[in-house]
């Protein structure tokens, strides 16, 4: 029996599955400590794509071409996005702690809305792709894209690093007391607004 094709679909569902889950952890992590339903999520992740997109593009221009180029460029995106999150939390969102849901969804949708047109504005309306320009790998006698592998192993090590900063670190286990109650935790003197920025 010819496996490949059945290969090839386990591949392309875990990097897809992987990619859920991305999305998903810094959500329900939001959600569940700061108690934000944070509508604009999504939105900020696409946002990230295109920085890390335009640094990705930048970099080739500077060095050349190379599927190496990426960890700088994600690097250069996470460290815009941690930025513009913060300057996000303290200017808007912290407004909405003690708010209703609705008043907080409003306040996210008109981000999605107002951040959806600023990525119209700046990178157009055509899809952005980056070629890194790696071959197909041949597996089962079937061609397998190594974008499945690397998305896969981006998920494992998120799951990772998530399990061992909840778990293992001081701020860890103070988000993970902040989650249960908030109000014991700011009696034990930690700032609850530090917390949230940091989240």
């Amino acid at each position: 029996m010819d496996i490949g094709p059945y290969a090839l679909q386990l591949f392309s569902g875990l990097s897809r599955a992987m990619v859920l889950f991305l999305l998903s952890a810094g959500l329900s992590l939001i959600f569940g400590v700061m108690n934000i339903l944070n509508f604009a999520h999504a939105t900020l992740w696409l946002l990230s794509g295109y920085v890390t997109f335009s640094i990705f593009t930048f970099l080739s221009e500077q060095f050349g071409a190379s599927p190496w180029l990426l960890l700088p460029a994600i690097v250069g995106a996470v460290a815009v996005m941690m930025l513009f999150g913060l300057a996000l939390e303290r200017c808007l969102i912290r407004r909405t702690y003690e708010r209703e849901l609705p008043e907080q969804l409003l306040l996210t949708f008109a981000l999605v809305l107002i951040l959806g047109d600023v990525i119209k504005l700046i990178w157009g309306l055509e899809n952005r792709r980056i070629n890194l320009g790696v071959k197909p790998m041949e597996m089962f006698d079937t061609l397998v894209n190594p974008y499945h592998f690397v998305i896969v192993g981006a998920g494992i090590a998120v799951a990772a690093g998530l399990w061992y900063f909840l778990h293992r670190t001081r701020f860890g286990k103070i988000v993970r007391a902040a989650v249960y109650s908030r109000s014991m935790v700011s009696a034990l003197g930690i700032p609850i607004p530090a917390i949230y920025a940091m989240v």
